[in-house]
């Protein structure tokens, strides 16, 4: 077995909460550190969840927000393997990914 280490340098949050926002609720509603508050207010009103969620990770520290990146990534890690398995199999590389893990440094 060969393991490959990927680093994130950035993320676009406003781009992500976008995309992604019911996978960032299910984060907030269901995370073991997220304030009651918010996990309240993020279920009672999904019309405002958009706004709610901005301006809640737009105040989170950087240590908060890699650690919202690292259960947003492990919560993706099947669909991250297979577009990259994707990838390589159109690009020649003769390889399968079969795990991804996302962990904070």
């Amino acid at each position: 077995m060969v393991e490959i280490t990927f680093k994130v340098g950035d993320i676009d949050y406003d781009k992500t909460i976008d995309k992604f926002l019911p996978d960032i609720m299910k984060i907030l509603q269901e995370g073991e550190g997220t304030n009651i508050i918010v996990r309240k207010a993020v279920s009672a009103k999904p019309e405002l969840a958009m706004k709610l969620i901005k301006g809640v990770v737009s105040a989170m520290s950087q240590s908060q927000k890699d650690a919202l990146t690292v259960k947003f990534l492990n919560m993706k890690a099947a669909d991250i393997c297979r577009k990259l398995n994707q990838y390589t199999s159109t690009s020649g590389l003769d390889l399968v990914l079969t795990d991804a893990v996302a962990f904070k440094k």
